[in-house]
């Protein structure tokens, strides 16, 4: 039961997190060129490449899971729905602590 619960709450913060943050989206400037990137995408990018960090710190045992005594095997893609899930309530509770100011404010305009 307690799985089932754990199973649907995710899928619950997942869908929300689309309905929320799915027209948001990050504007950088790389070598002076503003770039827009999706939220999600960016999120989805992390998620897998700290996923991908995971994978290789376990294959270099700088830590073992305990699935992982017997022999290396890689880290279930499941762990990066954990990732992303982290991604997002860090920047939910750094969107509060620091509150984002509108673009014509941060410009002087």
């Amino acid at each position: 039961m307690r799985k089932v619960l754990s199973v649907s709450l995710r899928a619950g913060l997942f869908a929300l997190s689309g309905v929320i943050f799915g027209r948001a989206s990050f504007v950088f400037t790389p070598d002076r060129t503003p770039r827009r990137l999706p939220m999600l995408a960016g999120y989805l990018l992390v998620a897998f490449f700290l996923w991908l960090a995971e994978n290789f710190g376990t294959f270099a045992a700088a830590w073992v899971y305990p699935s992982q005594r017997d022999g290396w095997h890689v880290v279930p893609i499941g762990k990066m729905g954990a990732w992303y899930l982290l991604m997002l309530l860090s920047f939910a509770l750094v969107a509060v602590v620091h509150r984002p100011e509108p673009a014509a404010q941060r410009d002087g305009r």
